[in-house]
C-alpha cells in the first residue's frame, strides 16, 4: 500500500515489489501443462511469455535506455 509520506520513487518501487510478487505467485500456480497454452501473444505459449516478462529482471535501466 503506498502512503501519502511516500515519494514518486520510492511509490513506484513499492509497486513494482507488489507486481512481481503477484506475477510470482500466478507463474507458480500454473500446472505443468499450461506452461503450453496459449498466451495473449499471438505466437507464443504461457512459457515464452514468461520468459519474456521475466527476462528485463537482469538489466538495469541504463541497460534497457541502451536497447531503445
Amino acid at each position: 500500500m503506498i502512503s501519502a509520506s511516500d515519494t514518486p520513487r520510492s511509490a513506484a518501487a513499492r509497486l513494482t515489489a507488489d507486481e512481481r510478487s503477484d506475477m510470482a505467485d500466478f507463474l507458480a500456480s500454473r500446472r505443468s501443462e499450461q506452461w503450453d497454452h496459449p498466451s495473449l501473444f499471438s505466437r507464443w505459449r504461457i512459457r515464452e511469455a514468461a520468459a519474456h516478462v521475466v527476462s528485463y529482471e537482469e538489466h538495469g535501466s541504463a541497460d534497457l535506455v541502451k536497447r531503445w
